[in-house]
């Protein structure tokens, strides 16, 4: 589900503590930082809510069956998994387009060639124009050295499975871009570090000079910037939003010790759509509920 408006999202969250990161130093991990005006400030880089976000989101498309996210697998689409009988028609009517074209006037030797099994340059293939969007995406990723009728049979599935999966319109492909981009999030709060230390996971019990420290940051408050652009899929990132309202989300390291779980704070969250060069912002709520 996609439309015209472009998307911005204030989301506030909070939590107790967390740690994101960060080099080690001997037994000591440290949080990761942004020195900012001579400052050394914990961050979460926009990297790491992506990488939640989206295992959220496919999680969410896989059990709702939306479009062709049953075969998303590891960012990819597998041959084996391809059995969506709707995008298996898609990329079969692209095809037959293809060769439809091939037929006209000086194409006619590109499809001989194609047919005998030999090589084209892809820049052959340029010209051809198919009132699809996908086209738009094989075209653009078709190789200017030679390819086979193969070639192309692989790339027009790999493009129709990849945008008919909302994860890959949201989050991106190996096709195109993302539809949605994140922040980083300068994180203020009390840091200390926290001593831990390693157990045998076969006996239970703690290893012998295996101590640890790490250091944690308590924030106050933590704000994630969202832009959402039109060719994303709308419904699915409001159903991860549902999701996040009601379990959380959890950035970081050493999660099974507590750290890092953190709570969307919806009334003071916002969201906003961009009309031009203005804004007009309201409660996150309203889109929540499908407003």
């Amino acid at each position: 589900m996609t439309d015209k408006v472009i998307r911005l999202f204030k989301l506030s969250f909070k939590g107790d503590s967390l740690r994101v990161g960060g080099e080690r130093e001997g037994s000591t991990v440290y949080q990761l930082k942004y020195t900012v005006k001579g400052r050394d400030i914990p961050v979460i880089p926009n990297s790491s809510w992506k990488g939640v976000f989206k295992r959220i989101s496919e999680g969410i498309a896989k059990g709702k069956g939306i479009g062709t996210a049953s075969s998303h697998n590891n960012d990819d689409h597998p041959k084996e998994k391809r059995n969506n009988e709707e995008a298996n028609k898609r990329v079969q009517s692209i095809l037959e387009h293809v060769n439809s074209e091939l037929d006209k006037g000086i194409l006619e030797h590109v499809k001989s060639e194609m047919n005998k099994g030999n090589k084209i340059k892809g820049t052959q293939l340029k010209g051809i124009d198919i009132d699809d969007e996908v086209w738009t995406i094989v075209r653009s990723n078709v190789s200017a050295d030679y390819v086979t009728w193969k070639d192309l049979e692989e790339i027009t599935a790999k493009a129709v499975y990849y945008y008919m999966c909302p994860v890959d319109r949201l989050y991106g492909s190996k096709l195109f871009a993302s539809s949605i981009s994140f922040s980083d999030s300068l994180v203020e709060g009390n840091t200390s570090f926290q001593p831990h230390v390693v157990l045998d996971r076969t006996f239970g019990a703690q290893k012998e000079k295996r101590l640890f420290e790490e250091e944690v940051v308590e924030p106050s408050n933590i704000t994630l910037r969202v832009v959402l652009r039109p060719e994303g899929d709308v419904q699915l990132w409001r159903y991860t939003l549902r999701y996040v309202e009601k379990m959380g989300i959890a950035v970081g390291g050493s999660k099974s010790r507590g750290l890092g779980h953190l709570t969307l704070d919806v009334e003071e969250s916002k969201v906003g759509e961009v009309d031009g060069v203005n804004v007009k912002w309201d409660g996150l709520k309203g889109f929540l509920r499908g407003k």
